[in-house]
């Protein structure tokens, strides 16, 4: 699961949509977004950016050739969506192939810096880049003492506790569980089940009741949407991937929201947009100008009030509704 402040999504929202405009003021001709990995975020991330960049933009900036546009999605591993059926794996990567995605497996990322990405050895200059491959877990080992795995996650026993601390529960991301020889994935779905499994054992011993059996991940299976209207499925046995999957992505998210009016207003704004390739809104926030710029345009001689508040990092200087 990876989470983004409001003011990552801003950032994010601005690089893809300003900088077409900017390869044509800089004279660029190219320009190589590469998005690292290749799981669910990582093919979600490239194919909307790929359908953004030749739908939407080819019709918002004359001089932009989406031909132009080299999209890349490296993953480290053998194949994308390593934790669906290699089947299904392979028509999300004809899929993103049809969308002019380069996918690259067998390629990590062995550098980051402001000139691009190393992958495999090859220098690939771009000025966006998009990390898709997860964060550093929370480093509650060292706290603890307790085992770690490479990723930094806590290695617990079947009941979610420490090995040498009974009386301490890991769960989540920051917990490292082994069912059938291979550690859970790091969704929100583990965390919530070893959550519910946890605050259970607590209130059992409270009261002093037996603890229950151990802990077993329940898998409601794993869903993967790539562009407009094709995903790929994989839940109590069915296997399917195109429009069918997409419908089923769809309805499940909606699902999930809290109020009656967010679900109708969301179903709406999906059912616009996959039948007129149209947005009801978009923004476009473009931050402030920081103290530097003012003092650097002042130094330059160009006309200023010469007036700057204090602001904080979020503060928004345009919103185009569009």
């Amino acid at each position: 699961m990876i989470w983004l402040k409001a003011r990552d999504l801003q950032l994010m929202n601005l690089a893809i949509h300003i900088c077409p405009k900017h390869w044509r003021l800089l004279g660029y001709p190219k320009q190589e977004p590469p998005a690292t990995d290749g799981g669910p975020t990582g093919v979600e991330l490239a194919g909307a950016i790929a359908e953004l960049a030749r739908q939407t933009l080819a019709t918002e900036f004359r001089r932009f050739d989406p031909t132009s546009l080299k999209l890349i999605l490296a993953e480290a591993g053998p194949r994308i969506l390593p934790s669906f059926a290699e089947s299904l794996a392979a028509a999300a990567t004809a899929k993103l192939l049809k969308l002019g995605v380069e996918v690259r497996t067998g390629a990590p990322v062995e550098s980051v810096d402001a000139e691009g990405v190393i992958v495999r050895g090859e220098r690939i200059r771009t000025s966006n880049v998009f990390w898709a491959a997860g964060v550093r877990g929370s480093p509650a080992a060292k706290w603890l003492g307790a085992e770690a795995d490479r990723a930094g996650r806590v290695k617990v026993l079947a009941d979610c506790s420490v090995p040498s601390h009974p009386e301490i529960f890991v769960v989540g991301d920051t917990a490292c569980l082994e069912e059938g020889g291979r550690p859970l994935p790091g969704v929100a779905q583990v965390a919530i089940q070893q959550g519910r499994y946890v605050g259970r054992l607590i209130a059992g011993r409270l009261k002093g009741r037996p603890d229950p059996s151990p802990f077993k991940y329940f898998n409601k299976g794993n869903l993967a949407t790539v562009g407009r209207n094709f995903a790929v499925m994989e839940a109590f046995g069915i296997r399917t991937a195109g429009l069918f999957a997409k419908m089923v992505w769809a309805f499940v998210h909606i699902q999930f929201l809290v109020l009656t009016s967010s679900r109708i207003g969301t179903l709406f704004r999906w059912s616009w947009k996959l039948l007129t390739r149209q947005r009801l809104a978009r923004l476009i926030i473009e931050p402030e100008p920081s103290q530097d710029a003012i003092r650097a345009t002042q130094h330059n001689g160009q006309r200023t009030n010469g007036k700057a508040e204090k602001s904080r990092s979020d503060r928004i200087a345009r919103v185009t509704v569009q």
